[in-house]
């Protein structure tokens, strides 16, 4: 080791406090970026362990493979797992009481495709030979066929067939799981085969299924009988090496097979989250969120580390200017501060890893329960640390050094010998350098004028002070709204749930009613609503308008019969009949009104549209058309009207307003069927219940309306839902806080090492002070003003900054939203007051430290 690099050392030694406080920068810095880093990789590794619980463990499949070519993919080097699939056929389902799915539609998996592709056994086991069989839950559930484990089923599987695509010469192509039942006319099916099962298995409904699908999936095993029978598979492969090389390795190995090119599909959702998918967007996007952390990280420990370097270069400077004399070289001097980062990041960096892999850990620990609850996986959030995300993690921490350090290396090695000696660098001040305006002393005395002379004598340390303040004020502020906007946005685009479970049935006649009032009656349900729904098309004239809807005409469609008129969606809500006498009392209309003459209506003069690309809420009616008949349209089209006689901007109890909601008309369950018996296709029955036990409610709720067509039914959980937005945001907020908290640290760790170094620097400053009979108050005294000078230059130049990127934030936002702007003040107060505070703090820290020591011994100090 050199005399450079020794005296490198020594002065890290002496210099104990700065040197933590760079360390700690360093630490935070790194820890920072591996964080980020190894967040981005432990999160891509839940999403590929997630779509490879629901979609398989496949990269590659191949279709229409010859049975005989199986051991091309089986024997390929590159191939991890093969899994073959071969689709057996459709054979109608005795008994099925849904009319969409009147099939099942069988396939042979081999042994490795039942442990690769997403089949989740409920009950039995897997068949162990080609006539062995496991049934899906829905042929119970939904088909209302009884089968059980060990019962015996007999199929005709065959081909689906219809005259239409006979009669039109397709008799090549074959309806499969994607073509609804009865798409081509009616149906039958070829007679290919008969084979007697036996049910060894009951397992949930597979995702590859698809919800239009008219056969309920069953599977068999693909055994060697299975296989010499003949047919085309589907062979499904994981790879051991997945890299873009995959894409030219298919296509040569299905050429291989015999195959063509577009009997290949890859699995683009699971390789999108291996980043190779074709599409560069959808990497570049990734790679840009890191990029854009990692930049802004940077940012705050390039300030903090690039200061420490700029201090502990000034306290050097006699001593390198002392060995330019006896002749180090411009390289040797710059070398030095190179070293000193070297050091200060050889013992830093690998700390901050650790402590940034950690903390994720911790994390995701804490975490792990909420994300499980937001997502279908049974699959948890793991820690995942790679060699990649490591390097990342090195590099950039590295860099972040090396470029703090690059401008303190330049200057150390240009420092003149002789400046260096005297010290005279610090001394080449005019008068006009620190001149202050006579209505400072004026106002804040003489301790403020000498206040305001030391930082125009110090601007360096002024200007770096400052500048940490402003950035970690403008972040906090930046990051406080961009999470109030984000609580208010979600309140704009998210559906009101005034109920915790809403079930809806189409096409409602008096039996569903029924159902539904036996479903409100459980004990699970502490208040419920029935309500008869129908839904229509208001023919109005623009004029009708309100003025900001008015010039939006555009949005809506035209009405049929060629005239100026737009036809507007609308719900007419039917309560029942004492609901709706409760209402209008609640609302304060008189019930006298309603003589039942006509389809009578209240008028709720309330909207919420996506109009322009914006929501837009506000009156829909310019004028409320009270007393007047309004036409309408319903699902058939046939045309109808109805009369409003009374407008209230108050909603029934249970109902609120919803996207997409031009304005509701409120009326009661008799008039809505005496008036609309022959729209009764069209009616939608909706109970809406409030209830602690929502989960509890919706099975009891399934039981009961088990007679009813599922396809008709639909249970919205609002509770569940409102449950998994509630956890969403606060892991947003926890990762948001987390990092703007770190974040601040190093910028506080900037503010502290400069400002104590610099005070610390001014101790034979003080002790002159002193020495000349300035007392310990005006001391303090001239110690605050400086505080407030600090503060108050960061305030002068972060809030307007902070503001300005609120308003690019909420100009953003306004692309897509109509709200209005609001400046979060009581982060603003929060912002202000600490950074006062922590000026402060450390300054009367350090104040009070230089106080207690001798003026004699300070005044001796050269340096510290």
């Amino acid at each position: 080791m050199n005399i450079m690099s020794r005296l490198t050392v020594k002065c890290l030694r002496l210099n104990k406090r700065r040197t933590l406080v760079t360390m700690i920068g360093i630490v935070i810095s790194a820890a920072l970026i591996s964080g980020v880093a190894t967040f981005a990789q432990s999160y891509l590794n839940w999403m590929i362990q997630s779509e490879i619980a629901v979609s398989g463990n496949w990269h590659v499949r191949y279709n229409n493979i010859s049975a005989q070519k199986l051991s091309v993919f089986e024997q390929d080097s590159e191939t991890s797992v093969c899994s073959a699939q071969k689709d057996i056929g459709y054979a109608f389902l005795d008994g099925s009481q849904n009319e969409a799915k009147p099939y099942v539609f069988l396939t042979a998996y081999s042994d490795t495709a039942f442990q690769n592709l997403p089949i989740q056994l409920t009950d039995g086991r897997l068949p162990q030979n080609s006539h062995e069989l496991v049934i899906t839950q829905p042929i119970i559930d939904n088909a209302g066929v009884s089968l059980s484990i060990g019962q015996q089923l007999t199929l005709r599987l065959g081909r689906r067939q219809s005259e239409d695509l006979l009669k039109n010469g397709n008799q090549k192509f074959w309806p499969d799981q994607t073509t609804p039942f009865g798409t081509y006319g009616d149906e039958t099916l070829s007679d290919d085969r008969t084979q007697t099962y036996t049910v060894v298995g009951i397992a949930a409904r597979p995702n590859s299924e698809p919800y239009i699908a008219p056969g309920y999936s069953v599977f068999t095993l693909l055994d060697q009988q299975e296989l010499s029978a003949g047919g085309d598979l589907s062979v499904s492969v994981a790879l051991r090496h997945v890299d873009f090389s995959i894409y030219d390795h298919a296509e040569t190995l299905m050429q291989s097979a015999g195959g063509t090119s577009r009997n290949i599909k890859f699995h683009s959702y699971l390789l999108q989250y291996y980043r190779l998918t074709r599409y560069s967007s959808v990497n570049r996007t990734l790679d840009l969120i890191v990029l854009f952390f990692i930049f802004v990280i940077m940012i705050g420990s390039i300030a903090l580390i690039y200061n420490s370097f700029s201090i502990s270069l000034a306290e050097r400077s006699r001593y390198l200017g002392m060995l330019s004399s006896v002749g180090a070289t411009r390289r040797q001097k710059r070398n030095s501060v190179f070293f000193e980062g070297l050091l200060l990041g050889v013992v830093s960096i690998p700390v901050g890893i650790l402590c940034g892999i950690s903390g994720i850990g911790i994390a995701l620990a804490l975490i792990r329960p909420l994300l499980a609850s937001l997502s279908d996986s049974n699959i948890a959030l793991q820690l995942s640390v790679s060699w990649l995300s490591v390097v990342v993690s090195f590099v950039f921490s590295a860099l972040t050094i090396l470029l703090s350090a690059l401008l303190p290396a330049h200057h150390a090695s240009r420092i003149p010998p002789i400046d260096a000696i005297r010290q005279t660098s610090e001394l080449r001040l005019t008068r006009r350098n620190v001149r202050t305006a006579g209505l400072t002393r004026r106002i804040f005395g003489l301790e403020g004028d000498l206040a305001l002379k030391n930082l125009k004598r110090n601007k360096g340390r002024y200007r770096s002070t400052i500048v940490s303040l402003s950035v970690s004020l403008s972040l906090f502020l930046t990051i406080s709204f961009f999470s109030k906007q984000l609580n208010l946005l979600s309140g704009i685009v998210s559906e009101d749930s005034p109920c915790d479970v809403t079930i809806s049935v189409n096409s409602a006649g008096p039996q569903d009613f029924s159902l539904l009032q036996r479903a409100s009656a459980q004990d699970s349900v502490e208040q419920s609503q029935l309500l008869d729904i129908l839904y229509a098309r208001l023919l109005l004239s623009p004029e009708a308008l309100s003025a900001p809807l008015r010039n939006q005409t555009y949005s809506f469609n035209s009405a049929p019969d060629g005239s100026s008129k737009l036809q507007v969606s609308v719900a007419l809500i039917a309560l029942q009949d004492t609901a709706f006498q409760e209402y209008l009392s609640y609302a304060g209309i008189s019930s006298d009104l309603f003589d039942g003459n006509s389809l009578q209506a209240v008028l709720v003069n309330q909207s919420k549209l996506f109009i322009g690309e914006k929501y837009v809420t506000g009156k829909f009616f310019l004028a409320s058309p009270l007393g007047s008949a309004i036409d309408f349209l319903a699902d058939d089209d046939t045309q109808h009207t109805v009369t409003p006689l009374a407008e209230t901007t108050v909603l029934p109890r249970g109902i609120s307003l919803e996207n997409g909601t031009a304005c509701y008309l409120i009326t009661s369950y008799r008039m809505l069927q005496k008036y609309t018996a022959e729209l009764q296709p069209y009616h939608q029955a909706e109970l809406r219940v409030n209830t602690r036990r929502d989960e509890l409610f919706v099975r009891e709720a399934q039981k009961i309306l088990k007679p009813l067509d599922s396809d008709r039914v639909y249970i919205q959980n609002y509770a569940a839902n409102m449950r998994n937005e509630r956890n969403s945001r606060l892991i947003t907020c926890i990762f948001i806080y987390s990092f703007t908290l770190l974040i601040t640290l190093i910028c506080v760790a900037n503010v502290f090492n400069t400002v104590s170094t610099g005070m610390a620097l001014r101790k034979r400053e003080f002790a002159m002070l002193r020495s000349i009979g300035m007392t310990p108050k005006s001391m303090t005294r001239m110690v605050w003003f400086e505080s407030f000078f600090y503060g108050f230059k960061a305030l002068l130049y972060g809030l307007p900054a902070s503001f300005l990127l609120m308003l690019i934030l909420s100009r953003i936002i306004l692309n897509s939203f109509l709200y209005a702007f609001s400046v979060p003040w009581k982060s603003v107060g929060i912002a202000i007051i600490s950074v006062f505070l922590l000026i402060l703090l450390i300054m009367l820290r350090s104040a009070s430290v230089m106080k207690k020591e001798a003026i004699v011994d300070a005044l001796k100090q050269e340096n510290i």
